[in-house]
């Protein structure tokens, strides 16, 4: 009578360990899930962000221009602004593409880690 308790005991421990097993697996999926929706929406943020540093060409029209470029010291002036404006918005493109490269490892990596747990769980 005991070893009909004690097997019993063990066969409902072992389906319960193993019910919370996957329903664990399925909680990992679903926050794989979510976490990879995040990554999404912060590599669109980082793609649909504007340059600051991007050309303002507003002086080079109408009466602005003659303003601007009036002088010669103005004209160097307005040519000094356009380099650092320039360096600046490269290294604000370089710097948008190394975030986007680091997303889409991430991105990677959880597809990666989503697959693993689906081949365990066996679908």
């Amino acid at each position: 009578m005991k070893s009909i308790f004690v097997g019993l005991y063990i066969f409902i421990f072992t389906a319960i360990f193993l019910n919370a097993e996957v329903i664990n697996k399925e909680a990992k999926l679903e926050l794989i899930r979510q976490e990879k929706m995040i990554v999404l929406l912060e590599m669109k943020n980082i793609v649909s962000m504007a340059n600051p540093y991007a050309g303002d060409f507003s002086h080079l029209v109408g009466e602005n221009f003659s303003k601007s470029f009036g002088t010669l010291a103005s004209t160097t002036e307005t040519l000094g602004k356009s380099i650092k404006n320039s360096n600046a918005a490269r290294e604000f493109e370089n710097s948008r593409t190394i975030q986007l490269r680091k997303l889409e490892l991430k991105l990677t990596k959880l597809e990666l880690e989503e697959k693993n747990i689906r081949k365990e769980m066996g679908k």
